[in-house]
């Protein structure tokens, strides 16, 4: 539906939740936030009516509303807002362990300690009579490693995937003998089962011969294949073993090297992903493979946020041109010379009005540029960050 159609659906059944929230997802992808809070916030208090528009109200999940209200008063800083919109998550729905992650990352940019989150956390699942076990996901999502290890531990009857964070807890926190020794116990269960990171699948068994490394001494990676030994060394960088994977890969060739900076760019190290890129000067010129593509869309990903656009625009470019089907590098060139052009309409912006200047006109302009802007940013063409990474390239230090 367009804003058009929403809006005639909207006159047709005075009281919509559904549809509120549909026109709010409308204002907030064009960033319009004020007018999306008014949205959800009608959504909310509508919620309670019944409705047999099934075409309004099929699927219909209140905790959805409540999540997104919280992420958006979130971002315009509203903290108190957003916090009480997802303690509403806890309550009923299916957004109860994103309204969880969502909070917690919320009192980790306040300054909260870890200690302090799992209490604040911790309190209200008890309140909400929520599980221990979906309060120690969240704390894994999140980046409290620690803390969701210790619940972990206390737990029984962990699930298999669950029991994977638990290992994966540890090998954050160098606990790598607990970490064995936890894969060992469930060995027959889990050698099979495929590990989802950022960015990154993998197996079980890549776990087993990482943590089988980690316990030796580090000279035992010579026995596996070469293929191995980089999905060893890409899972050591999830987990934040970023020496130890360029051990287990001292010598990586430029494919292999990409493959590594590409891990660590995704999984929030940019800084060390931009310092190993200045070492492949120039940029591998070969856009057919998928890895110097990849490589390329970050050289020009990082240009674009340190604001040198044209260089960013040229790069993103080289690989649609290379690669029609690219959607991403589209967007992004779109997004580049859609920035330059805002920029050089704020700086006429500043200059003093001059006879034949259109003030209204130049406003408008930028109006209709910061809309598109956003709706671009919406398609998701930029790498997004999970909470976890994000800490990463925080300025406060992980704890544990």
């Amino acid at each position: 539906m367009n804003k058009k159609e929403l809006e005639e659906q909207l006159l047709i059944n005075h009281h919509p939740p559904a549809l509120q929230f549909k026109i709010g997802m409308w204002y907030k992808t064009r960033g319009l936030h004020a007018e999306a809070i008014e949205s959800f916030k009608k959504s909310l208090h509508n919620s309670s009516y019944e409705f047999k528009n099934d075409l309004s109200e099929e699927g219909f999940d209140k905790s959805l509303v409540w999540f997104e209200y919280g992420k958006l008063n979130k971002s315009e800083d509203n903290k108190s807002e957003a916090i009480f919109a997802f303690q509403q998550c806890l309550k009923s729905g299916k957004y109860k362990l994103d309204g969880l992650v969502e909070w917690g990352d919320l009192l980790h940019s306040m300054g909260k300690k870890d200690y302090e989150i799992i209490d604040i956390l911790r309190q209200k699942c008890y309140e909400s009579k929520m599980s221990s076990t979906l309060l120690a996901n969240a704390l894994f999502i999140i980046g409290c490693y620690k803390e969701s290890s210790t619940l972990y531990s206390s737990l029984s009857h962990l699930s298999n995937i669950n029991y994977l964070q638990f290992i994966q807890c540890c090998l954050h926190t160098g606990e790598f003998s607990q970490a064995f020794h936890l894969l060992n116990n469930r060995l027959e269960e889990l050698i099979h089962l495929e590990i989802h990171m950022e960015s990154f699948t993998t197996s079980a068994e890549t776990l087993l011969n990482l943590c089988q490394w980690l316990m030796s001494d580090r000279h035992s990676s010579s026995s596996l294949t070469r293929s191995q030994q980089l999905d060893m060394a890409k899972l050591a960088i999830c987990h934040g073993l970023l020496d130890e994977s360029l051990s287990i890969v001292p010598v990586p060739n430029e494919a292999e090297l990409s493959q590594l900076i590409y891990i660590l760019y995704n999984q929030g190290f940019r800084q060390r992903a931009k310092d190993l890129l200045s070492s492949l000067s120039p940029l591998p010129s070969n856009m057919k493979e998928q890895h110097s593509q990849n490589l390329l869309f970050i050289a020009a990903e990082i240009m674009y946020d340190e604001g040198h656009l044209q260089i960013a625009a040229e790069h993103f470019e080289r690989i649609y041109m290379n690669d029609i089907t690219h959607t991403k590098a589209q967007f992004a060139t779109a997004a580049c010379y859609l920035q330059i052009t805002l920029e050089s309409l704020l700086n006429r912006h500043e200059l003093p009005p001059q006879a034949n200047d259109s003030t209204e006109l130049v406003d408008q302009y930028i109006h209709n540029i910061t809309q598109s802007l956003h709706i671009l940013h919406h398609t998701h063409w930029h790498t997004l960050w999970g909470t976890a990474q994000r800490r990463r390239m925080s300025s406060k230090p992980l704890e544990g």
